[in-house]
């Protein structure tokens, strides 16, 4: 069941939506924010390892996949698929400052994975805007 935009009590925190994301994908154990420069903003679950240092791999994953888009013409970044032998770690770009890494254990189902983040991708920009100040750098599409 994708996630719901909002409830009848307005949007849903960060915090809730990380936890929601987490809880309802099988093989998920725990997921961080980062800022594309790498820098943390929030985590939750257990994530088993500095979240500092799941961020900067998340910047790190994402910098070389967007590269890659560039290079190859390819267009922007959508997500990385790290798949190792005991897990995944798969980075999604939230907005142009913003990623969402996820740890996962092998028996990720990383179709549902994707289904619940581009569901959920919206509403993630909107409460890291609010709540972090993370958004695109250019809201007010008039002013290009």
């Amino acid at each position: 069941t994708p996630m719901r935009p909002s409830d009848d009590h307005g949007p849903m925190s960060l915090d809730k939506q990380l936890t929601l994301l987490r809880e309802r994908v099988t093989g998920v154990r725990g997921v961080v924010v980062a800022a594309t420069d790498g820098l943390l903003v929030a985590h939750e679950g257990a994530i088993g390892h500095d979240p500092h240092d799941l961020a900067a791999l998340a910047a790190a994953a994402y910098g070389i996949a967007r590269q890659s888009g560039q290079i190859l013409n390819q267009g922007d970044h959508q997500h990385t698929a790290i798949h190792n032998a005991n897990g995944h770690y798969v980075v999604y770009t939230v907005n142009d400052q913003a990623l969402l890494g996820v740890v996962a254990e092998t028996g990720l189902n990383i179709a549902q994975l994707n289904l619940q983040v581009r569901a959920s991708t919206p509403d993630l920009d909107r409460a890291l805007r609010e709540e972090a100040g993370l958004g695109p750098y250019r809201l007010d599409p008039a002013a290009e």
